[in-house]
């Protein structure tokens, strides 16, 4: 199964500029974990919950003035709209996460995969096997 027919298609995304209380306000009112940072120049980076508490609150950081480019992870690993469903899960094993963007062939942002996702559309085998190997890789 391709990625397009399990990913989640409506994702929010936030700029860089904007401060980390508005990343985590919008993550509430969507309910989720992560929100793609995007701008004119296209996907440069994913801010987390995790992000948010680490990275801001730990180290004391105002969060009305501090931006999302501050703390995002600058490092964005994604998938192809047309990749297969196992090249998502393997991506994410090898890189420990439980979501990616999703990019289609001219780099635009045209949604999110995540476990979930895969669970729940897809394999739920494969999401456990997947979130098996993402946790004891970090043990």
């Amino acid at each position: 199964m391709k990625v397009q027919n399990v990913m989640t298609k409506l994702v929010g995304v936030i700029e860089p500029q904007n401060s980390i209380l508005e990343a985590a306000r919008k993550m509430k009112s969507m309910n989720v974990g992560a929100l793609p940072v995007y701008c004119e120049k296209g996907l440069t980076g994913i801010i987390t919950d995790r992000d948010i508490v680490v990275r801001s609150s730990a180290e004391g950081h105002n969060p009305h003035i501090v931006p999302v480019e501050s703390v995002m992870t600058r490092t964005v690993t994604y998938v192809l709209d047309e990749s297969e469903v196992e090249e998502a899960a393997m991506i994410m094993e090898q890189k420990q996460v439980r979501r990616l963007p999703v990019l289609n062939r001219e780099n635009k942002l045209v949604g999110i995969i995540s476990l979930g996702d895969i669970a729940w559309k897809c394999d739920n085998i494969l999401a456990g096997d997947t979130l098996k190997k993402i946790c004891s890789a970090s043990d």
